[in-house]
C-alpha cells in the first residue's frame, strides 16, 4: 500500500512506534506475572502429591478437613496468579488490537482516497 499511497507512512510509522513502545512497556509485566503463576503451581502439585502419599494417615488422624482447607488456600493463590496473568495478557491484546484497527482503518481510508 505504501507504493500506491506514500502518505501511508506518515501515520503508519508513529503507530508502529507506539506498538513497539507498548510491547517494551508490557513485556516485563507479562513475564513477571507468568513467573508468579508458575511459582504458585509448584506448591499445589507438591501438596497434592504429599496428600496422595499420606492419604491413609490423613484419614486415620481425622485431618481431612484441614487438608481440604489447606489445598483450597493453595488453589486460591494459584487462581489469583492465573487471573492476573490473564488480565495482563488481555490488557496487551486490547491495546495491540486497537493499534491494528487504526492501521487497518488508515489503509482503507487511504485506498479509497
Amino acid at each position: 500500500i505504501a507504493i500506491i499511497v506514500p502518505w501511508f507512512f506518515i501515520v503508519f510509522v508513529p503507530l508502529l512506534y507506539v506498538a513497539y513502545k507498548l510491547n517494551n512497556y508490557a513485556l516485563p509485566a507479562v513475564s513477571a506475572v507468568q513467573i508468579l503463576n508458575m511459582m504458585n503451581l509448584g506448591p499445589v502439585f507438591s501438596y497434592f502429591q504429599e496428600s496422595m502419599a499420606g492419604l491413609a494417615v490423613i484419614r486415620a488422624s481425622g485431618r481431612v478437613d484441614y487438608c481440604v482447607k489447606e489445598v483450597d488456600k493453595r488453589i486460591d493463590a494459584l487462581n489469583n496468579a492465573y487471573y492476573h496473568s490473564q488480565l495482563t495478557t488481555k490488557w496487551v491484546d486490547v491495546r495491540m488490537d486497537v493499534i491494528s484497527g487504526f492501521i487497518l482503518a488508515l489503509c482503507a481510508v487511504l485506498v479509497i482516497l
